[in-house]
């Protein structure tokens, strides 16, 4: 069951991951069309900050980009962790019927 449950948390985090890379792609590619209107001498960052902060289309996508990335951190190796648990608990439960066997195997002889 932990197996399955890590399985769509990292899912899950593949999408995120996916839409938060689509978003930032989507932002250069209208970005680029915008940056030349701005001084060549003003960094880079802060050209894209303005257009993000002048495009509504552009600051929706920059939202689905920090929407998707506070998801896709919040995943972030959590399906390992209970794929390790998951790993953890199965060896506990095949140690401990190793030991009952034995400890039967024992009493009998």
């Amino acid at each position: 069951m932990l197996a399955q449950a890590s399985f769509y948390i990292q899912k899950t985090h593949n999408i995120e991951v996916a839409m938060k890379n689509w978003a930032n792609n989507e932002i250069n590619r209208l970005a680029s069309k915008k940056i030349a209107q701005y001084d060549k001498f003003t960094p880079y960052e802060i050209k894209r900050f303005q257009i993000i902060e002048d495009d509504e289309a552009i600051k929706k996508l920059y939202n689905v980009f920090l929407e998707s990335s506070k998801r896709a951190d919040s995943l972030y190796m959590l399906s390992s962790q209970i794929k390790f648990m998951s790993q953890t608990l199965l060896e506990q439960q095949q140690t401990k019927r190793y030991n009952d066997g034995n400890r039967r195997n024992s009493t009998a002889n």
